[in-house]
Order: C-alpha cells, then structure tokens, then sequence
C-alpha cells in the first residue's frame, strides 16, 4: 500500500531532478553566452545535447572550442 508519506517523498525526488536539470541547462548556456557573447538559435538548439554529459566534459568544451566547432561536433552527435 502506498502511503502518502511515499508519495510526497517520490514528489520531492522527482521536483529535485527537474530543478537539477533546469539549473545545468541554465549553466550550459551561462558558459555559452560567457564563451561567444551571445548565444543564438543555433546555439540553443544544441544547449540540450551539451546538458547530457557530466560537468567535468562539458566545461572544458565548453571553454575550448570554437562556436563552429562546437555547433559541428553535437550536431553531429544529434544526428547519429
């Protein structure tokens, strides 16, 4: 039987994610707009697929490679 306490606790856990999420979408494209001034909907379109690596992978791409290549490699990725 579940109980309410289950239910609030899977709520919590499930709202924590989400916020978790939000907030490395949101550094994502934070180091973006630090990297290239602006970040366009070409940009945008890849901040996703970036998001689905650990921090200690996307960071030093993030801050190394160029908006071209960045743009090629996860377009690259998407589409595999």
């Amino acid at each position: 039987m579940v109980t309410l306490h289950k239910l609030y606790e899977e709520a919590i856990s499930q709202l924590q994610e989400e916020t978790r999420q939000q907030e490395k979408l949101r550094f994502v494209t934070n180091l973006l707009r630090v990297g290239f001034a602006e970040v366009n909907e070409e940009l945008l379109a890849i901040v996703e697929e970036i998001a689905t690596l650990p921090s200690d992978e996307f960071t030093p791409l993030l801050l190394q490679l160029s908006r071209e290549e960045l743009l090629e490699r996860f377009r690259k990725e998407a589409e595999s």
